[in-house]
């Protein structure tokens, strides 16, 4: 949704939105064929990658695809006394995929991973609603996730199924923080049923990609002890098998002049509504959940006065919406690399240029505006 007017705040221009759009759409574009795509040369390209990387505009990610490999997942939202207190006591826990401040009713919320709904009930029980400091707890199961979810995931998780929640999990999990994040194996267990075909050295190498996505093959081979074209073999088929994925998106955590919100939405027909937020470029990350509001979305905007009118505009306006809940999210404890809409402005009341979603109405304003325009072009013509 970044709009012309507002590129002196991200300072970029129109090149580099496309560039941008480009590399959100094909991760693996090169420099050549985006110098084509917006006629420039070259090192005018490399000059504004280099920019917008630094800018945090464009970041990489590797992780797991969430959406291929079904492992169980939960949204927790709750009202912490001391919102940063808990978020530092989480921040080693191998199942916390993402975890963010929020202004509203709630005032945090962290996304879950684990290897069974159990598991993770465990976690919320012992961290959360035993926590006296936490007022109020919502756990929501996820059923499915409503975009190309790309997160990364502590695999490591597998080695805490056995262990309770408490000190000795949360030593083992600080432990193996300071040493870089490393996978540790672990005995076949629940996670080899949910991501099938891979084994501890593909583990080895998921997890040092998520954890730097400019790793070499040359050190992936040193970690895993595997020679460079067996390094690439593997992660060609972990691409193509859908379990690792790789996203060139917006690092909402360190990017200055954009607003992230969190919207809870109740519908009285969910499916279709989710088909509709699947068509909105505006939805960088979304989820369907066992809950009242049964939909969470996470749009990201220029400004959150711009993103409360697309609310309004696309979701609110909607006849099959019951209510919606809209928490700005303050803080991210992780790095979050989600896509962003460069490429479509949006118009007030009406949707976003060039979203297929908005096709509709888009074309409908511009008839009506010509229909209102014809009689002063007629007695323009007449004088």
């Amino acid at each position: 949704m970044a709009q012309p007017s507002s590129d002196h705040v991200l300072d970029i221009d129109n090149d580099d939105r496309k560039i941008l759009s480009i590399v959100q759409k094909n991760v693996h574009v090169t420099q050549a064929d985006i110098a084509t795509a917006i006629n420039k040369i070259l090192p005018a390209v490399g000059a504004r990658l280099l920019k917008l990387e630094r800018k945090r505009l464009l970041s990489t990610q590797y992780g797991i695809n969430l959406s291929i490999t079904k492992i169980p997942m939960a949204l927790v939202r709750m009202y912490a006394k001391h919102s940063k207190e808990v978020l530092k006591a989480i921040e080693c826990c191998p199942n916390v995929l993402n975890a963010f401040t929020t202004l509203g009713r709630t005032n945090l919320t962290v996304i879950l991973a684990g290897t069974s709904i159990e598991k993770l009930e465990n976690i919320v029980e012992q961290h959360f609603r035993s926590n006296p400091e936490i007022k109020h707890v919502e756990m929501a199961v996820v059923m499915e996730p409503i975009t190309d979810t790309i997160m990364p995931v502590d695999l490591n998780l597998e080695t805490h199924d056995a262990m309770k929640c408490g000190g000795a999990c949360h030593a083992k999990a600080a432990t193996r923080a300071g040493s870089n994040a490393r996978y540790e194996p672990a005995q076949k267990g629940k996670l080899d049923a949910l991501v099938k075909g891979i084994d501890a050295k593909d583990k080895q190498i998921i997890m040092a990609l998520e954890s730097d996505p400019d790793a070499t093959q040359e050190e992936l081979g040193e970690l895993a002890n595997l020679s460079q074209p067996a390094v690439g073999t593997r992660i060609t088929k972990l691409l193509k098998a859908g379990v690792l994925g790789l996203r060139k998106g917006v690092n909402f955590k360190v990017v200055k002049g954009l607003s992230f919100v969190q919207v809870a939405i109740a519908t009285s027909d969910v499916a279709g509504l989710i088909s509709k937020l699947r068509a909105c470029q505006a939805i960088s990350l979304g989820f369907r959940i066992v809950s009242e509001a049964s939909i969470v979305a996470y749009i990201g905007g220029n400004s959150l006065d711009e993103i409360e009118s697309l609310i309004d505009t696309c979701i609110r306006a909607d006849d099959r919406v019951k209510y919606v809940e809209t928490m700005p999210v303050i803080m991210h404890l992780k790095d979050m690399t989600l896509p962003f809409n460069f490429e479509c402005d949006f118009v007030p009341g009406v949707g976003c240029a060039g979203c297929t979603a908005c096709a509709g109405k888009i074309a409908g304003k511009i008839s009506k505006d010509l229909v209102v325009m014809a009689p002063r072009i007629a007695i323009t013509k007449a004088a």
